[in-house]
């Protein structure tokens, strides 16, 4: 499922024991793709990594922002940053 669907899923889950127990909440595999590449952003972004990518021409400085967010991940630009 997707970000704001897992929120409330969980929230219905927490309220109920009985889904507390017998139910296991995950998200979709694009969405912690997303999660996990946003947090090596977050993470490395301020370490150096936002000046290393632009400087090597992976990505343009316009975008860095976004990649480093994951927000240009259907544009490949955050999964090629990334594997540089």
């Amino acid at each position: 499922m997707d970000e704001a669907t897992h929120v409330k899923a969980q929230q219905i889950r927490w309220a109920n024991d009985v889904f507390k127990r017998r139910t296991v909440m995950r998200l979709g595999e694009f969405h912690t793709t997303m999660a996990y590449l946003a947090c090596t952003g977050s993470q490395f972004g301020e370490a150096g990594l936002r000046d290393v990518l632009t400087e090597a021409d992976v990505v343009a400085q316009s975008s860095i922002y976004g990649v480093l967010n994951s927000h240009h991940y259907n544009r490949s630009a955050s999964v090629r940053a990334h594997k540089s």
